[in-house]
């Protein structure tokens, strides 16, 4: 499915994220910045089943996203979330966290 992009307002900073489902409709929430990319401010783009880092190139399968970072290097920052009758549940601090990779 198609990634949505969404965008909240910290105090001036716009903090982007993305969520998408991947395979059995499972949800998928990362900021829409790599942990070692962000400060390029490049964020990520849909290629089919894969989401690319607009900075590096490198490509990372929708389904692996929200996992934790195995290398230290180019991964979409995970953001928590929950998932509540259908709805997804992300909390304000969570996002709040990410703010410096957008400041």
């Amino acid at each position: 499915s198609k990634a949505n992009f969404f965008s909240y307002n910290s105090s001036g900073v716009t903090i982007r994220f993305f969520l998408v489902s991947g395979a059995g409709r499972n949800i998928h929430l990362a900021a829409d910045a790599c942990d070692s990319c962000f400060e390029n401010k490049e964020g990520f783009r849909q290629t089919g089943d894969q989401m690319k880092c607009n900075n590096c190139g490198q490509s990372f399968e929708i389904d692996r996203i929200n996992a934790t970072n195995p290398t230290g290097k180019c991964w979409p920052s995970n953001i928590p979330f929950a998932i509540d009758g259908g709805n997804v549940i992300i909390s304000i601090d969570d996002i709040n966290e990410k703010r410096f990779m957008f400041a």
